[in-house]
């Protein structure tokens, strides 16, 4: 399903990764969740990738699309393509801070009309979006 999702955007592949886990870990979180409506998973920061979004419904549709400044993505790939494995030992957190830069994430459930939504809104730090 996350595959494709991803092939019905044109992105490059390390924003296409990137998405990719945010798509997986809202499919994850809103499965943990009882819900009736919409799970809404949220980046939005200063970086490359300015902002990405996924969403699921209680009904299993799942979608996610990204916003990004492409000159600065390609920018962002080779400066961390010159990293060696080692120096990224500390997991993707250059990674995740050079495409994203300095943002939050945010989920939100929302039941529908009659109810408020609830959101959580935390600093984007740590070297997943799972962190």
């Amino acid at each position: 399903v996350v595959h494709e999702i991803l092939e019905k955007h044109n992105y490059p592949d390390i924003v296409k990764q990137l998405l990719g886990e945010m798509i997986t870990l809202t499919a994850l979180l809103s499965s943990m969740l009882k819900y009736e409506g919409v799970f809404t998973l949220q980046t939005q920061g200063d970086g490359p990738i300015s902002m990405m979004v996924a969403d699921m419904t209680s009904a299993g549709e799942l979608r996610g699309c990204a916003t990004f400044d492409e000159g600065r993505v390609e920018e962002a790939r080779k400066q961390l393509a010159v990293f060696s494995k080692e120096q990224r030992g500390e997991g993707s957190d250059n990674q995740l801070a050079q495409l994203l830069g300095k943002g939050y994430i945010a989920f939100t459930v929302d039941q529908g009309e009659n109810t408020e939504r609830y959101q959580g809104i935390v600093e984007l730090k740590g070297a997943s979006l799972v962190d």
